[in-house]
C-alpha cells in the first residue's frame, strides 16, 4: 500500500538516502516552490511514510521545548543545561531554512522573556500651590428676542419666537453656572467671572420686513428682555461661588432708535444702552453686590485683565466676508487696526451669528440661530450657541467651550 504526500527539502534528502538514490537523478514529477522553499509530492510506501513521520516528530521536539522554556520559568532554570545540549544535538539535523526559522523564534522568545523585567511603579500626583488665577469669560449676544422664524422658512432647521427665546436664555444662565462650577474643580483661584453682553438683544424695527414679522414692539421687547436678564443675573449671583461678576455691556446695531447707525451719539440713540443702565440700577436695588458693570459711552469697551488688554465690541463696523476666507478676514483686518491704536491683545465680538475662536479674536454665536436671512445669503448652518473662554493669569487663554442652549 502506498500514500501520496507532500514533503519538504530535508525530507526529500532523507528519502533519497533511504532509497539509495542520487538526489540529482531522483526528481519527482510534482515539484513546486512556496515562500522560497521547495516541496515535492511523492508516493511513499508504508515504511517510507513511517520514516518521514518519525523524522517530523523528531524535528518538533526542540520547538516544543523552546515554548516550554518561555512558559515554565522554574523548570527552565533547573534544566537549562540539558535543554541547550539536546537542542544543539537536534539542531544539527535541521536544514538551513529550518535553522533560520528556529533562530527567529528564539529571538522572539528572548524579547518576551526580557519584558518580564520591566518595572511597573505607581505614579503619585503632586499637589502644588499655585499663584496663578483663572477667569471664565462668557459672551451673550444676538438674541433678537421678538423675531419670529417659522420652521418652513428654513426647511426645518430652526424655529424661533419669544417663548423659545425665553427658554434659550434661561438655559444659558443655567449652563453658565454649570460650566463655571465644573471649571473651578480644575483651575486654581477662580474667584470671578466676566460676562460680555455684546448687543442685539432685540431685533427692533430697523428694517421694513421686521416691522411686518416681529411678534412685539421694540419697547415691549426691551421690557421683557429686562425681566429675563435680571432673573438670570440673580440666578448666577445666588448660585455661583465667586466674589465678583463683571458685566461688560455693549450695544448692537439693532438696538438703535435712529434710522442709521450713528457714530458720535451711538449710545444716546440706543435702547440697549439705557436697558443696561436700568439693569445696573436694579441689581443695586436688589442687593446683588457681586455685580460690577462696565457700560461705556462708545461702541467698544477696553478692559485690562491680568496682563491682557481686551476689546469688547458688537462688530457693527466690520464689513465684508463674502470671499474665500469668510468673515474671519475682515475681522482680522479690523482687529489689527484697533489693536495698534489701543495696544490691545484680544477682541470679543458678536454680530455675525457664527462661532469663531482663534489667537486674535472670539466671535460669538447667536441665541436666535439659523434664519431665512442666513439661508438666503448661503451662510453655514450653526445651532444656537454662545461662547465661553478661560483666561489664566500665567498661561493666557487655556480653554474654549460652546454654550449650547437646548
Amino acid at each position: 500500500m502506498s500514500t501520496r504526500i507532500r514533503i519538504n527539502e530535508s525530507e526529500y534528502e532523507l528519502l533519497c538516502d533511504y532509497r539509495a538514490k542520487n538526489k540529482k537523478k531522483f526528481v519527482p514529477k510534482d515539484k513546486f516552490q512556496r515562500c522560497g522553499q521547495k516541496s515535492y509530492k511523492v508516493r511513499l510506501s508504508d515504511d517510507e511514510l513511517n520514516l518521514i513521520t518519525e523524522h517530523r516528530n523528531k524535528l518538533s521536539v526542540p520547538v516544543f521545548k523552546i515554548i516550554q522554556k518561555s512558559e515554565m520559568k522554574k523548570e527552565r532554570t533547573d534544566n537549562i543545561g540539558d535543554i541547550n545540549k539536546k537542542q544543539k544535538e537536534e539542531e544539527g539535523s535541521l536544514n538551513k531554512s529550518e535553522r533560520i526559522q528556529l533562530e527567529a523564534l528564539k529571538d522572539i522568545l528572548e524579547i518576551r522573556d526580557g519584558s518580564n523585567n520591566v518595572e511597573i511603579y505607581d505614579i503619585k500626583p503632586t499637589t502644588k500651590s499655585s499663584n496663578s488665577e483663572s477667569v471664565p469669560i462668557f459672551l451673550l449676544s444676538d438674541v433678537h428676542f421678538e423675531e419670529v422664524i417659522k420652521k418652513e422658512s428654513v426647511l426645518g432647521l430652526n424655529e424661533y419666537n419669544p417663548e423659545i427665546a425665553k427658554q434659550r436664555l434661561e438655559s444659558y444662565f443655567v449652563s453658565l453656572v454649570k460650566l463655571t462650577s465644573h471649571a473651578q474643580r480644575s483651575y486654581h483661584n477662580m474667584n470671578q467671572i466676566v460676562i460680555g453682553v455684546l448687543g442685539d438683544l432685540i431685533s427692533n424695527y430697523i428694517h421694513e420686513e421686521l416691522q411686518q414679522t416681529n411678534s412685539m414692539s421694540p419697547l415691549e421687547a426691551i421690557s421683557t428682555v429686562k425681566s429675563i436678564l435680571l432673573s438670570g443675573f440673580k440666578y448666577i449671583h445666588d448660585n455661583l461661588n465667586v466674589d465678583k461678576i463683571t458685566i461688560v455691556w455693549i450695544n448692537g446695531n439693532h438696538g438703535r432708535s435712529s434710522k442709521k447707525t450713528n457714530f458720535s451719539n451711538f449710545t444716546s440713540m440706543s435702547y440697549e444702552y439705557y436697558l443696561g443702565v436700568d439693569i445696573k440700577s436694579m441689581c443695586e436695588t436688589l442687593g446683588l453686590k457681586k455685580f460690577e458693570f462696565v457700560i461705556p459711552r462708545s461702541e467698544m469697551a477696553l478692559i485690562e485683565l491680568f496682563d491682557k488688554r481686551l476689546i469688547f465690541t458688537h462688530g457693527t463696523r466690520i464689513k465684508g466676508g463674502n470671499g474665500v476666507g469668510g468673515v474671519a478676514v475682515p475681522i482680522s483686518r479690523y482687529f489689527n487696526r484697533v489693536a495698534r491704536s489701543f495696544n490691545a491683545d484680544y477682541m470679543f465680538l458678536g454680530h455675525f451669528h457664527q462661532s469663531i475662536y482663534n489667537k486674535q479674536f472670539c466671535v460669538n454665536g447667536s441665541i436666535v440661530g439659523y434664519s431665512p436671512y442666513a439661508m438666503g445669503n448661503g451662510c453655514d448652518f450653526e445651532v444656537p450657541q454662545q461662547s465661553m473662554v478661560i483666561l489664566d493669569s500665567k498661561r493666557g487663554f487655556t480653554a474654549y467651550n460652546a454654550v449650547y442652549l437646548d
